[in-house]
């Protein structure tokens, strides 16, 4: 049996909040029910894709905007300020 360790509040997320932390190659399972593997090594408590994100697109969180992907972020990958600016970018 798997054990919920991923939060997805909203269908619009396309990221989710780890609980505990993972290593990669992780199962990690969500409060929606998908599970997804951890690509990358992932802190307690910090976000992960949840499917591929391009560099430019937002960043959604509980159903809002966050911020924008500042490069190409593949599924299961930690996101953090070294691939996320928390201010939306205007064009």
């Amino acid at each position: 049996m798997s054990t919920t360790n991923l939060i997805v509040i909203s269908p619009d997320d396309n990221v989710g909040v780890v609980i505990g932390g993972a290593a990669v190659g992780d199962d990690l399972v969500a409060t929606d029910g998908r599970t997804i593997k951890a690509a990358t090594e992932i802190p307690g408590n910090h976000k992960v894709a949840l499917v591929d994100i391009a560099q430019g697109d937002r960043v959604v969180k509980y159903g809002e905007v966050i911020g924008v992907a500042t490069e190409d972020i593949k599924i299961g990958a930690w996101i953090h300020t070294h691939n996320l600016t928390f201010e939306e970018e205007t064009t």
